[in-house]
């Protein structure tokens, strides 16, 4: 501790000879303390003279330094698997009885010397108060990288890994391993060698289906120890009903075989599967069955394809939608036009509104019953009709008779679809369009799919782009000769998988927000138990204009019949809800929405699948240990040399303290004792002067 000066020291000297100064001034063969024995009047003045002393050194900002030194231990990180294949080994009730008597043991040794932090993971980094072996996943990558962010800051100079090297969640951990810059200890539990079983590895399936329709589940199932045994792969439904079923032969010791089965979706609604594997005595059997779900579709998409005249354009647009069985086409080429429109899902408009006053007319309907579109402009196309109907495209300075060709550029940033470069190199060596001579006009708020080439340059004018207005999706598409894009398709692959991919990704993107009610729901259907059930909201008023001043609620009830109600947060972007991790099962929900006196309700399903990836692999992994101790510089042993950690561990760690040095600068002003002191010597003073009655 020692005192130090804002200002030059020096400016004390005239402080302590003011200070004299006005003592004597005060004191100096004044008459009033003449009553004062001597002894008295220098106490006095002393007091007098040392209180305006201490009041000077103050005003010069002296300040006060404080060192204080800290000793810091190196850090050592545990890091234990608490999934559920830790208790699935020959040793897994000795290490379940024993590894925590054991890390407890290492910490206590290791704690002379180092800090010691412990941790338990399974998907996410637990506290290792959690620690139970009941994790459905292992996540090694991200559990070293989120316990290194934990530790942000820190001296780690080592980590303790307590695991059977089974990861099936995140990148390998390897890369991980080497990201942490220390040694990594790994303490590997389980034995490598498989036992007499069964499993089945995965499930390939789409989730979404039309009702009535047949689709197929692809099941992978692995074998271990299991040569030449008779094994059958079955397909049920939630009431039991046998729908499909296959038998193998195992040919190897270890082998993976893929079977193929087949159901046809009955009604509409979630439905719920599984598939079971019987090969005969295993030991054990938890990884035989896997249940999942589907979601099948109450209809079909229907598409109306209306045209002013006969077009080539139709009959390519014709046979690339109706590859897709999930969708209805029908066909409207020339006067009269349906009147039902309201009964499609989408319309394609081809060169509409021609110069008849019937596609007018049909291009209105469409505009205020709110159905989605894709409108392909054309030299027959009219610019007065598209300004008449305010469908948003403005066609101006048209030339009749004559028309523009021109070629195009995929924009980079679209992000309505994904287009892949395999497709973008395709789409900028067609053909060109050809279109109307004059000037056009999209919409402000349009996203652009393609931009006007020309030669080798790529202009700013769009000439393909979509809308989004109240939910309502529309695609403005300025030229036609769609016919010999096929064509080139077919010519240079022998097949039209490019142009028909790309209609059907239009197709899909547009009817995908085709809900016209007030107040729109988006819920998962189908979700694992590691995931957020995320709910979001959109409220309209009258006019579709999206507001957040409504209140909107939602209750989910579990199979149970248990109800647990929530708000929903509204904001710029609507309403949301983030209900957390959900247990594996079956829910169903209600949202309701006030605006006003208006109300509004959506109910739905939501199914929540087990996800227990720990109970279908057989066998420790113990190659993942030895190379995350190989990346990392550290060591490997198994379980039965588990008491070789702690000389590895001082062996291989720098078990150097580091000293900070701590300052603190305080200023003597602020020193509260300081004021009492001066406070105490004017009180002495007052005190002398008064009893000697002199003032």
């Amino acid at each position: 501790m020692e005192i130090v000066f804002t200002y030059a020291p020096w400016w004390l000297i005239p402080g302590l000879i003011l200070s004299v100064l006005l003592t004597g001034l005060t004191y100096w063969r004044n008459p009033r303390f003449a009553p004062l024995p001597r002894k008295a009047l220098a106490l006095a003045a002393l007091a007098r003279w040392a209180a305006l002393a201490l009041t000077s050194l103050l005003i010069t900002g002296p300040m006060l330094r404080l060192t204080r030194e800290e000793e810091e231990k190196p850090l050592v990180l545990f890091l234990t698997d608490n999934s559920a294949s830790m208790t699935l080994h020959a040793d897994s009730a000795e290490v379940r009885d024993r590894l925590r008597v054991f890390l407890d043991s290492l910490k206590s040794q290791l704690s002379d010397d180092f800090q010691v932090i412990e941790f338990a993971f399974g998907v996410r980094l637990q506290s290792a108060d959690s620690l139970n072996f009941t994790a459905r996943s292992s996540a090694y990558a991200r559990a070293m990288t989120e316990a290194l962010e934990a530790v942000e800051g820190r001296r780690l100079r080592a980590v303790v890994l307590t695991g059977d090297g089974r990861f099936n969640d995140g990148p390998s951990p390897l890369y991980a391993a080497r990201a942490l810059g220390v040694p990594v200890f790994c303490l590997m539990t389980g034995d490598t060698l498989s036992m007499a079983n069964a499993a089945l590895s995965d499930l390939r399936y789409n989730q979404v289906t039309l009702a009535g329709n047949r689709f197929p589940v692809e099941a992978t199932v692995e074998f271990y120890r299991m040569k030449g045994r008779q094994a059958v792969v079955e397909l049920r439904d939630e009431s039991g009903r046998l729908a499909d079923r296959q038998e193998i032969l195992v040919p190897e010791d270890r082998s993976t075989r893929q079977v193929t089965l087949w159901d046809v979706a009955e009604k509409p609604g979630v439905l719920a599967y599984k598939v079971i594997v019987r090969a005969g005595e295993e030991t054990y059997q938890s990884d035989n069955i896997r249940k999942f779900f589907i979601e099948a579709l109450n209809s079909k998409v229907r598409i109306l394809l209306a045209a002013d005249a006969p077009h080539p354009d139709i009959g390519a647009l014709r046979l690339a939608l109706e590859r897709n069985k999930n969708l209805e086409v029908a066909l409207a080429v020339g006067e009269p036009y349906p009147d039902n429109i309201q009964a499609y899902n989408l319309l394609v408009l081809h060169q509409i509104p021609g110069y008849s006053s019937s596609g007018l007319r049909l291009l209105k309907q469409v505009l205020e019953q709110r159905i989605p579109f894709w409108l392909i402009t054309g030299p027959n196309t009219s610019a007065q009709g598209l300004q008449q109907a305010g469908a948003g495209l403005v066609l101006a300075s048209v030339l009749p008779g004559r028309t523009d060709d021109y070629y195009f550029a995929v924009n980079p940033g679209f992000s309505a679809f994904e287009i892949d470069a395999v497709m973008r190199e395709f789409l900028e060596k067609l053909p060109p369009l050809e279109t109307a001579f004059g000037n056009y006009q999209l919409p402000p708020s349009s996203e652009v799919l393609f931009y006007r080439r020309v030669g080798g340059t790529v202009s700013a004018l769009p000439v393909a782009a979509c809308v989004t207005e109240g939910g309502v999706r529309r695609m403005f598409w300025l030229g036609s000769g769609l016919w010999r894009w096929r064509m080139l398709n077919f010519e240079k692959q022998k097949n039209t998988a490019y142009f028909d991919n790309l209609v059907e990704k239009l197709v899909q993107f547009l009817n995908a927000a085709s809900d016209k009610s007030r107040f729109r729901l988006q819920a998962p259907v189908l979700m694992d138990e590691t995931q957020h059930a995320v709910f979001r909201a959109e409220l309209y008023n009258p006019s579709y204009e999206p507001v957040s001043s409504g209140f909107v609620e939602l209750t989910l009830i579990d199979s149970a019949g248990r109800k647990f109600a929530y708000t929903m947060v509204g904001g710029s972007q609507g309403y949301a809800l983030d209900a957390g991790y959900l247990p594996p099962g079956k829910y169903s929900y209600e949202a309701r929405a006030r605006l006003g006196q208006e109300t509004f309700s959506k109910k739905g399903i939501l199914v929540v699948e087990a996800l227990d990836k720990e109970r279908r692999l057989s066998g420790s992994d113990f190659n993942t240990l030895l190379g995350i101790s190989m990346e990392s510089n550290g060591a490997a042993r198994p379980w039965l040399q588990a008491q070789d950690m702690l000389s590895l561990i001082r062996e291989k760690v720098d078990a150097r303290r580091v000293i900070w040095t701590h300052t603190t600068l305080r200023l003597l002003l602020h020193q509260k004792i300081l004021f009492f002191v001066i406070l105490a010597l004017l009180t002495l003073e007052w005190g002398i002067r008064k009893y000697y009655g002199a003032y």
